[in-house]
């Protein structure tokens, strides 16, 4: 479990997977940005049977207020085989939790963590060009702006253009003052 002052982080439970399918599947929930595919529920039990959604290349986290209150999650992947790499995701489910710096939280705890637990170059942070909010949130992390890739993918039909951030593994020992040896 990772601990902030307004959240925590933890791993899947099995009585979380009813409860996150019904917040993960509802596209109210998802915003103008994040992507629109629901997953069914036999899928993701069977995906979370064999992992516990958490392995080398793939981990996600749940986000919880202190009331225990299942906020959103937020997920490190490999995308790039061949990068010593990990990208991060992210969402909160309930659009009046955003905006109060809770996945800001998130993502600072999640990549001290993974910056400390994994042997890794980099992490990476993509967001649609369109979302400041995600766009805000990588920069107050300390990711900086590595450019943008046209025409990444479709929404609606439409092609959208993709920002790039990272953070290397210097770049974050800078940050929180460690030395490089």
């Amino acid at each position: 479990m990772l601990k902030g002052n307004q959240i925590y982080l933890r791993t899947f439970k099995d009585s979380d997977i009813e409860p996150f399918q019904e917040l993960n599947n509802d596209i109210q929930n998802r915003g103008d940005f994040y992507p629109m595919e629901i997953n069914s529920h036999k899928g993701f039990q069977n995906w979370y049977t064999l992992s516990g959604l958490w392995d080398e290349d793939f981990g996600r986290m749940l986000i919880f207020n202190y009331e225990h209150e299942m906020l959103g999650y937020i997920n490190y992947f490999k995308a790039i085989p061949y990068f010593e790499s990990l990208e991060l995701g992210y969402i909160l489910f309930d659009e009046t939790q955003r905006g109060k710096g809770i996945v800001t939280e998130a993502v600072n705890l999640f990549t001290d963590y993974l910056f400390t637990a994994k042997k890794i170059c980099r992490l990476e942070i993509r967001c649609n060009s369109l979302n400041i909010a995600s766009k805000r949130v990588a920069e107050k992390c300390g990711y900086q702006f590595e450019g943008t890739s046209r025409g990444f993918k479709r929404r609606a039909g439409d092609l959208i253009d993709i920002d790039n951030y990272g953070m290397t593994v210097e770049d974050w020992k800078e940050r929180k003052g460690l030395s490089n040896s």
